[in-house]
Formats: structure tokens, C-alpha cells, sequence
């Protein structure tokens, strides 16, 4: 008997299992599954690779710049930054959507670009609403000046039904477009389609570098941390309120997710999760088995040996996260053995009463803990039903609603000690939805009167409940409540105010910051009429820095104090003055009518600023620069405060370098000059990657024969916006900024590869700088040109300039024979123009001089040149070289040349400079006229 009642508990048992994979089936135990996962984590201690950097929008970082949204000029200088450390990807999760002021705007697009395509910006998918059932998603993006030169990238953070984070997309598709997510784009990795990463939170988070903003921009950040590294600009401030929770560390900043997510994917950790329905049928079977090997065991060993298959089974599963990542469901296992262990105990059914008793009691526990919550919260909070009773309140309501504890058995009316409007606002919500319509709570502030007899500011919002009540539900009604909760923020608005006044003003000058001056000068231009307009001064304490070192830097502060109140007192029309920084101050001259109505208010300002500052015990002077731009609403309405200020510092930097002025305007010429030169340096460093380059050709023909020998190369830049950029400007710039000696190498390897298809009687000519000349890589280029060409090195001539050897030292002497040695020919250029002398010409193995073109301007006219020339002649005669003539023109030039003895001529008498495939036409027909001319006379 007692056997066949072991065998009826085996198949009842096997049963309940069966019923159990049922549950599996139906995904019922994916929440204890994921909270398995959770604890696992706490067996794993991973350090973060340090490829990922997180600069913290820290609450330090909020107090120094002292207001939230922060001007893009902030996030222009963290990108500036960023990029000077040698930072390789700069990602901001920050939101760029909407347009802020202009003038910081442009300045965070020009970071953007300074960064050369190194920044990412994010990307947000946002849903209709949540009760719509259209899921397609809208894209919020940068606004097109930031996006313009910058990647995107997704940051949306889903969390799982029990509110934690656990994963993170690899991206995410909007419309036909793929967009990649932050940690994928960090990680290298693009799916092109949506999955997601199983983050490891057995990375520590702690081991990821974090630098404050503050810390960055204030140059306390170790520099060595962010070469190479990529970097993630978010919040981590707790007023910003961008924190999740997550299973091991609690709750994290949404950065910290993004970069975990992306240490994920790099350390190769990208969890992947076991099938549960393999795992479920195995289980099921081995306790099938097991269940019917216990019949013959005793109830404390069966017990036993159930908890240790559980226990082995979850050890198993730590172990494959740990050493494979590997996710093994094991809720099932747990559940399954649970219950068959509750199917062997005689006692199940007091375990069941003990459950049911101890759900009450929680229940029980719970409500008090709500009661209490809402008691001892911060914000006041005052529950109301539906007859305008006040069913429970807050102890914070008290302070703000002037509101005694009480009850919540009371019956207390609302309208007893909340406002009128208040009251009325609440009805209409209740009424609002038992019409069946939507109440979305929405933050309000109103007025309330302040013990002082002033007024208090206090924040609200009211939510509308629906609350289950099985009387009502058989009529269809349902019963509601409201929830109004409020805060004083009278502090925290006067705090806002004075932030406001600590962002706007300089702290030690106690003036305008720059973007308040802006600002100020925005509104001047609003309100100026026809013939009133203003002026803004930029103005510089000339040598200011002599002060700080000889009277310390205490006493240099003081005088820009004094300086910033002698300005302010300059003036009667001075409306605004500002510290743009350093020594360097702007005033806003309001009611100047004309230009000598602004140099008369300068020179008051420079004036005052020049007397003597009595500074305890000594006597300090400074000198004084300023540059001046007038601002006319008739004519110049469309200009911004921004472009004006800016005008102002440049007329300032010209004034700076001008002698004997101290007052300049600004001219709109000389700046265009200034603003294309700084283009042309700007683009100049792309402008070979972006082949805008070329080379130019123009033929010399010999004198004699009339036959082409061979031309000289001549660099062009055609710029895509300024177009044709003449080689005066380009050149120059190039030597200045060091950038000569690649454009050079250059044009030394293209020539040769041109020259090289050019029939064999022709050579080229190429033009060697001094910087080139000055470094012993010289050799080499023209070595590595040659050889990559094929071009026979006596068909290559190179120009050296006879400026160039003024000081020539005797390592260029011996760069200038080992180029010889290569078995190139050297050309002394524009001979004549500098004060080389003789002595060069038999030391240096030159082949040829070249005559500049000044000599065969006035060749016909003017004897004294003709003496020149004729003198150069029998000085190339005496040292064997051949004389090339530029900038021939005319056949009288052509034949005195070739009376005295010239070789070679050059210029628009025979061609302008060709383009390679022009030049080549040119080359062959000449060739052509030559044999025909030599048949002819034969």
C-alpha cells in the first residue's frame, strides 16, 4: 500500500513539474530569472580598460558656470580642449535640438569643426505619447549647425518592466536610417541592425576615469589622460536628474551606462543568455528521476539532496557568467525544486497559512509605510476625494498652506485652508476626467502671501487617481481622487537671481561678463532710434604685465578694479562695460551720432584710463589701446552684437601693432584682408589632402634656335570659395606656418612624375625653399622623387633664390653640392635682387643663373640695365653657366637678349603658365616648328 501511494506522489509530483514548464513556457519567471542575473553580478569585479574617459557635468562644474542649460560657448571650450589634449572621439549626451543664443551657437559649430569630425553628437527617439498606438519614432537631432560636421549617435535608455536598466542597443532605426548608438560608435562596433548589449555590471564603475568639467577647463585634469582616448561628455550632477538604477550598483548616471555598455562590448563581455526551455526540460527530467530515487529515502535526506541540486545549480551558473559570460536562466530549476521539496513536506499546508499571514502583515506594513512617506515628505502633499475632502496631508503641507495636522478621518475640506484657485483648478481636473477626457499633471507656479507681507512662489502640480471600489463597479463609476503636491521655491528662485548675477558679472572687476555685454548691446540696438547710434570700445592696458611683475599680482588686480570704475565713470553715454578677459575691456557708448562724436568719447576713456593709479604706497601707469566700431540702426540694421564686438577687437588688434596711434576704427578693407588671410591659412593645411593643388608650366625657349628647353613649375591653389589664390599670398603663409616644406615636397615629386611624359629635350625646373633647403631631408625627397619618376636627374633643374644664401652656413654649402652630386643641375634665381655676390658663383657648382624679371622690363630704354645684363654676360662666361631671362615679352627684348649672349628666355612672349596637359600640346608643337625650321634651312 504504501508503495503505490510513493508511486501516485511520483506522478502527481511530475505533474505539478509539467505544470511548471508550462509557466516557463509562458515566460512567468523572467522577473525572479532577472533578479538571479542581478545578484550574480556581485561575483565579479572587472576593471574598466581606460580607453573611455567620462568628463562629469559634476555639481562643481554647475556652481562655476552657475546656470543649467549652460551657453554652447561652454560646451565650444570643452570640445576646444578636448581636441588640444589629443582626445580621439569627443561624444556629448547632452541635448543640442533646439536653437540657444546665436552667437553661441556659431561659437560650439566652429569648435565642432575645429575638431575635424572627432565629436559626436546625440540622438533621441521619442513615441507620440504613451497611450498612442502609432509606435513609429520621431528623431530629435542637433539643430543643422551643430550637426553639420559632427556624427550622431542614439543615446535612449530602456529600462526592463521593474524599472532597471540592464541593456543597451546597439542603435536604432529611424525611418529607412540606421542610427548607431553611443557605446556601439565607441566600441567600433555597427550592427546596421537594432540588438541589444547585455551589459556586464561586473565592470566596476568606479575604475573609469572621471574629470570634472571644472577640472578640465580650469587645466587641473592630468593632460596624459585623454590622449588617444574617447571621451564621454554627460551628466553626473544630482540636480540633472539623469540617474537610473541598475542591478549591482544602485542607481548610476546615464553616462556611466553608455560607457559601461561600450567597456561591454570592448572587453568582449556582451552577456550572452542561455535558451530557458532547454535548461527547463532537462531540469524536468533529471527531477523526475531523482523524485522517483527518493522513495526509499528518508523526508530529512530527500530535503537534502533537493537543496543541493538547487544550490550546485545556481553555483554552476555563477561560475559560467564569471569565466564564459554566459546568462543561465535558472528560475526554473529554483521553482521546480522548491516545489517538489513542498510536495515531499507534510506540512505544506501550514507553510501556506504561515505565507498568507505573512502577505497580510506585509500588506499591513506597507500602507503605514505609504502613510508615512507621504507624511514626511518634502514637497507638501494633500490628498483629496472626490467631495473636496482632505483625506490625508503632509507635514510640509503645514508650512506652505498655513495648515495644522490632522486626521485623515478628519473630514477636513479642502477649501478650508487651500487657496480659491487651487480649489477650482482641482474640481475642473476631476470633472475633466469623469467626462472621461485626460488629465496630464502639468508643473504650475502661483502667489501666496508671505508672513513678512510679501509674497511666496510655490510650484504645483495635481494628479488625478482612479482607485478600484467594488461598490461602484457594478454601476460603471469610478472613484477618484486628487493629489495636489506643492513646494516653496521663493529661495531657490532669489538663489537662480543671484547665479544669474555671478554668470553675468566678473567677480573681481565687478563689470559685464562678455555674453551679458552682448546681451545689454542687443537690447541697445533694439531700442536705438534713426540717428542715435552707439559705438562699442575694445580696449587693452598696453604692458599691463609689467605691473603684475613688478608690483605683484595682488596690486595688478587692484588696478583692473579701478580701471573697470574709471570707465564706468568716464562717460555720461557709457551705458555698459565689460571684461572680455585678461586686461582687456569693451565699452557701449550710447547716443554717438558720428565718427568724431566716437573718437572725442575714446579719447575721454583712453584719458582717464592713462592718469596714475595710487596703489598703497607706489604709483602705477599703464598704457592704453582701443579700437573703435560705430554702430548707425539706418545703415547697419542687420548687424548682430556679436559681429560688432568683433569688429571692435579687430580694429584693437590693429591697434595694438600700429605705431604711433592709440585710437583705431575699424576699417572694413584692411579686416577683409585680415579675415581672407586667416582663410587662406586655415584651409592651405587641407588643401593637398583635398587636391585642390596643382602645378602650372612655363615653357624657355632657347634664343638662338627658337626651340623649347624645358619650363618652370609654377604651384597654383584654386580655393573652393576664394577661388584662384595667387602664390604671393599662399606662398608666404606657407613659410610663416612651417607648412613650405610639404608643399614643396610636393610639388618636387609631381613635377617629376609630369616631367617624366614629356618628350626627353625638355627639363623642368623646380623651386626649392630655404626651410627645405635648411634640412638635410632635402637630399632625400629629391632622391625618392627620381627614382618614383624615372625622370633622368639631368633633366631636373633646381632654383635656389639668391636671397636665400645671405647666411648660408657650410652644412647648406654641402646640402647645395650633394644636391650636384645627384647629377641635377642648380639654378641661382632672380639673380641680381639680393647680396650674394660673386664669391657664391665659384664656390657653388651652379649650371645657370636666372636674370629677374625687373632687368628685361626696361631692357630697350634704359642703359644702365642694359650695362647689367651685359656685365652678367661675361661674368656666366667666365664660370661657364647659362643665362635664363624672365618676364620677356616682346621681340626687341627677345633680340637684345640674344645679341649679348643670353641663352634662354622666358615669358608671356612665348606662353603664361599651362596646366600639364596644356603645357604638353604647347611643348610638342613647338618641337614640330623647330624640325621644320631646321629642314627649311637645310
Amino acid at each position: 500500500m504504501i508503495r503505490i501511494i510513493d508511486q501516485r506522489r511520483t506522478i502527481v509530483s511530475a505533474g505539478i513539474l509539467a505544470l511548471i514548464l508550462l509557466a516557463q513556457v509562458a515566460s512567468l519567471f523572467g522577473p525572479l530569472d532577472r533578479f538571479l542575473a542581478d545578484k550574480r553580478f556581485l561575483f565579479a569585479d572587472r576593471p574598466a580598460s581606460g580607453e573611455v574617459v567620462f568628463v562629469a557635468i559634476d555639481k562643481k562644474s554647475l556652481d562655476a558656470v552657475g546656470v543649467w542649460p549652460w551657453p554652447r560657448s561652454v560646451h565650444a571650450r570643452i570640445t576646444d580642449r578636448l581636441h588640444q589634449l589629443g582626445a580621439g572621439e569627443i561624444y556629448f549626451d547632452i541635448d543640442f535640438s533646439t536653437p540657444s543664443d546665436p552667437t553661441d551657437d556659431e561659437a560650439f559649430a566652429a569648435a565642432i569643426e575645429r575638431a575635424q569630425g572627432s565629436v559626436t553628437l546625440p540622438v533621441f527617439l521619442q513615441y507620440p505619447d504613451a497611450a498612442s498606438t502609432q509606435r513609429k519614432a520621431t528623431v530629435t537631432a542637433p539643430i543643422d549647425m551643430l550637426a553639420r560636421n559632427a556624427w550622431l549617435a542614439t543615446v535612449n535608455i530602456h529600462p526592463n518592466s521593474d524599472g532597471k536598466v540592464r541593456s543597451f542597443p546597439t542603435g536604432q532605426v529611424a525611418g529607412s536610417e540606421f542610427i548607431p548608438s553611443v557605446p556601439a560608435a565607441i566600441a567600433g562596433q555597427n550592427a546596421g541592425t537594432e540588438k541589444a548589449i547585455r551589459i556586464d555590471f561586473g565592470i566596476d564603475p568606479a575604475t573609469v576615469p572621471v574629470v570634472s568639467v571644472s577640472d578640465l577647463l580650469n587645466d587641473k585634469a592630468d593632460p596624459g589622460l585623454f590622449e588617444g582616448k574617447k571621451v564621454v561628455v554627460g551628466a553626473y550632477a544630482t540636480e540633472l536628474r539623469d540617474f537610473y538604477p541598475v542591478p549591482k550598483q544602485g542607481y548610476i548616471a546615464g553616462a556611466m551606462i553608455q560607457i559601461l555598455a561600450a567597456e561591454t562590448l570592448i572587453a568582449g563581455r556582451d552577456l550572452l543568455p542561455v535558451g530557458g526551455m532547454p535548461v527547463a526540460a532537462v531540469t524536468l527530467a533529471f527531477l523526475i528521476l531523482v523524485l522517483a530515487g527518493l522513495r526509499t529515502r528518508s523526508p530529512l535526506g530527500g530535503a537534502a539532496t533537493l537543496v543541493a541540486i538547487s544550490a550546485i545549480a545556481e553555483a554552476l551558473a555563477t561560475f559560467a557568467y564569471v569565466r564564459f559570460g554566459l546568462l543561465v536562466p535558472t528560475a526554473f530549476i529554483h521553482v521546480a525544486t522548491l516545489t517538489a521539496l513542498g510536495l515531499r513536506s507534510a506540512a505544506m499546508s501550514d507553510f501556506f497559512r504561515r505565507l498568507l499571514r505573512e502577505a497580510t502583515r506585509e500588506a499591513r506594513h506597507m500602507r503605514q509605510v505609504l502613510q508615512q512617506v507621504v507624511s514626511e515628505n518634502f514637497d507638501a502633499i494633500v490628498v483629496i476625494d472626490e467631495d473636496g475632502r482632505a483625506l490625508q496631508t503632509s507635514n510640509a503641507a503645514g508650512a506652505i498652506f498655513d495648515l495644522a495636522p490632522f486626521d485623515a478621518q478628519s473630514d477636513v475640506p479642502a477649501s478650508s485652508f487651500l487657496p480659491e484657485e487651487l480649489c477650482a483648478e482641482i474640481e475642473t481636473a476631476l470633472s475633466a476626467v469623469r467626462d472621461g477626457m485626460r488629465h496630464e499633471p502639468e508643473m504650475k507656479t502661483t502667489q501666496l502671501p508671505a508672513e513678512d507681507g510679501g509674497t511666496r512662489s510655490i510650484e504645483y502640480t495635481i494628479g488625478i487617481s482612479v482607485l478600484d471600489d467594488d461598490r461602484k463597479k457594478k454601476s460603471g463609476e469610478r472613484r477618484l481622487v486628487a493629489c495636489l503636491t506643492a513646494r516653496d521655491i521663493t529661495q531657490r528662485l532669489s538663489d537662480q537671481r543671484k547665479l544669474q548675477w555671478l554668470s553675468d558679472c566678473d567677480d573681481m572687476t565687478n563689470v559685464w561678463r562678455r555674453h551679458a555685454f552682448l546681451r545689454i548691446a542687443g537690447s541697445t540696438i533694439r531700442e536705438t532710434g534713426a540717428g542715435q547710434g552707439f559705438a562699442i570700445v575694445a580696449i587693452n592696458l598696453h604692458r599691463f604685465k609689467t605691473i603684475n611683475i613688478a608690483l605683484g599680482r595682488e596690486t595688478g588686480n587692484m588696478v583692473l578694479g579701478e580701471v573697470a570704475q574709471r570707465l564706468q565713470d568716464a562717460d555720461a553715454r557709457v551705458r555698459a562695460v565689460a571684461r572680455l578677459g585678461g586686461d582687456t575691456f569693451a565699452v557701449l557708448l550710447d547716443g554717438i551720432a558720428d565718427e568724431a562724436a566716437a573718437h572725442a568719447a575714446a579719447e575721454c576713456i583712453v584719458g582717464v584710463i592713462k592718469a596714475p593709479y595710487r596703489i598703497k604706497r607706489a604709483t602705477a601707469q599703464v598704457g592704453v589701446k582701443a579700437g573703435v566700431v560705430l554702430h548707425d540702426p539706418a545703415i547697419d540694421a542687420a548687424e548682430t552684437t556679436g559681429h560688432l564686438l568683433e569688429r571692435a577687437e579687430m580694429a584693437l588688434d590693429e591697434a595694438r601693432i600700429a605705431r604711433g596711434t592709440e585710437i583705431v576704427f575699424f576699417d572694413e578693407t584692411l579686416a577683409n584682408q585680415r579675415k581672407r588671410a586667416r582663410i587662406i591659412e586655415r584651409d592651405l593645411w587641407g588643401a593637398l589632402d583635398r587636391d585642390e593643388l596643382t602645378l602650372h608650366y612655363q615653357v624657355q625657349m632657347g634664343l638662338k634656335d627658337g626651340t623649347p628647353r624645358g619650363a618652370e613649375a609654377l604651384i597654383r591653389w584654386h580655393h573652393p570659395l576664394l577661388g584662384a589664390v595667387s602664390p604671393v599670398e599662399f606662398v608666404a603663409i606657407a613659410e610663416a606656418n612651417g607648412l613650405i616644406t610639404a608643399l614643396g615636397r610636393w610639388a618636387m615629386f609631381t613635377a617629376c612624375k609630369e616631367a617624366a611624359n614629356w618628350p626627353e629635350a625638355l627639363s623642368v625646373s623646380v623651386n626649392v625653399a630655404p626651410q627645405q633647403l635648411a634640412n638635410d631631408a632635402i637630399i632625400a625627397d629629391v632622391k625618392t622623387a627620381l627614382a618614383h619618376s624615372g625622370l633622368d636627374p639631368a633633366r631636373l633643374t633646381i632654383e635656389l633664390v639668391e636671397s636665400e644664401l645671405l647666411e648660408t652656413d657650410e652644412s647648406t654649402l654641402a646640402r647645395i653640392r650633394a644636391l650636384k652630386a645627384l647629377g641635377v643641375s642648380l639654378s641661382l634665381d632672380d639673380f641680381g635682387t639680393g647680396y650674394s655676390g660673386i664669391a657664391y658663383l665659384a664656390q657653388l657648382p651652379f649650371d645657370e643663373i636666372k636674370l629677374d624679371k625687373q632687368f628685361t622690363r626696361d631692357l630697350t630704354t634704359n642703359p644702365e640695365t642694359q650695362g647689367i645684363l651685359r656685365s652678367v654676360t661675361v661674368l656666366a662666361e667666365t664660370f661657364k653657366m647659362t643665362i635664363v631671362c624672365e618676364g620677356v615679352e616682346t621681340r626687341e627684348q627677345e633680340t637684345f637678349l640674344r645679341l649679348i649672349g643670353c641663352q634662354e628666355g622666358q615669358g608671356y612672349l612665348y606662353s603664361k603658365p599651362l596646366d600639364a596637359a596644356d603645357f604638353r600640346r604647347l611643348a610638342d608643337e613647338l618641337l614640330q616648328d623647330g624640325q621644320r625650321g631646321l629642314a627649311a634651312s637645310a
